[in-house]
């Protein structure tokens, strides 16, 4: 999956989640500042997980607060 591949399908994946629209779901927001709350947070962790065939940490989006920074993460470890 390439970079921009996997970029939108995060954001499908986020405006899912959310109920919200593609448009409004800013990648360089944080994720709480988008609504994510604990249970939506792990939603997508384990949707990213088998979208991309990986084990991920359960607090990757602690960690990683924007879809920006967990997209330069997830280049880094060579799944993105």
């Amino acid at each position: 999956m390439t970079d921009a591949a996997l970029r939108e399908w995060c954001l499908e994946e986020l405006a899912r989640l959310l109920d919200r629209p593609v448009a409004e779901i800013r990648s360089d927001a944080t994720f709480a500042s988008l609504g994510l709350d604990s249970a939506n947070s792990v939603g997508f962790v384990l949707s990213l997980e088998e979208r991309l065939d990986a084990e991920l940490d359960p607090e990757l989006l602690g960690a990683y607060r924007t879809l920006d920074a967990l997209l330069d993460h997830l280049a880094s470890q060579g799944l993105a």
